[in-house]
């Protein structure tokens, strides 16, 4: 995929060379699979694809500075250092599994400047609060509708803008209809086809 990632980057002119020398910074810790790219060099392929997510966000968000931004299902930290290392957002609160938090943790201390922005919860320890943009790779659609439904309270019902990559592969009774989320959301959903497509199902969500 990591190819059909740049591809698609470099085809919306989103970014200078000057700005892939920032994002190659993400490979610089934890041992991730670097790859060789003809057009920008070396990469890896899931910083690619953080990129792209970032492309996404500038063309449906503009300017994130100043944005306070939640992310669940984190990972390592990689999508939030991708759009730190672009725009000086006002917080970034991770949500994830205690062992997911302090991986990112650690990764995400090997970069100056962000820990004061920086806010890691668990699920129950979240308190209902507003956020200028929500952000779920994946992690939202793979979970059950009564774990969905926590989230939806705590945080979706509260954020101003939203991006879902939804990962459309759960059995019909594991959680709720894709057509649904707009009256559990209440919010006005826009949804389109994943671009480029790392399952036939998946789509994007965002409001």
């Amino acid at each position: 995929m990591g190819q059909k990632y740049l591809d698609y980057i470099l085809k919306t002119r989103r970014f200078e060379p000057k700005d892939f020398e920032g994002f190659r910074q993400n490979d610089w810790y934890g041992g991730a699979s670097i790859r060789y790219y003809k057009e920008i060099g070396y990469m890896s392929p899931s910083t690619l694809r953080y990129i792209k997510v970032l492309g996404d966000l500038i063309e449906s968000f503009g300017d994130l500075s100043n944005k306070d931004i939640c992310e669940i299902g984190i990972g390592y930290g990689g999508q939030a250092r991708i759009i730190m290392s672009m725009f000086d957002v006002k917080s970034y609160t991770f949500v994830d599994l205690d062992s997911v938090l302090s991986l990112s943790k650690k990764y995400l201390s090997h970069f100056s400047g962000l820990e004061n922005k920086l806010h890691f919860k668990r699920m129950e320890d979240l308190e209902k609060r507003d956020y200028d943009l929500f952000i779920s790779n994946y992690a939202f659609s793979e979970l059950r509708s009564n774990i969905q439904d926590i989230y939806i309270e705590k945080i979706i019902k509260n954020a101003k803008h939203g991006y879902i990559t939804f990962n459309n592969i759960a059995p019909k009774d594991f959680n709720y209809p894709l057509e649904q989320y707009e009256s559990l959301f209440g919010k006005q959903i826009h949804i389109t086809d994943e671009t480029p497509n790392s399952h036939p199902l998946n789509k994007i969500l965002t409001w």
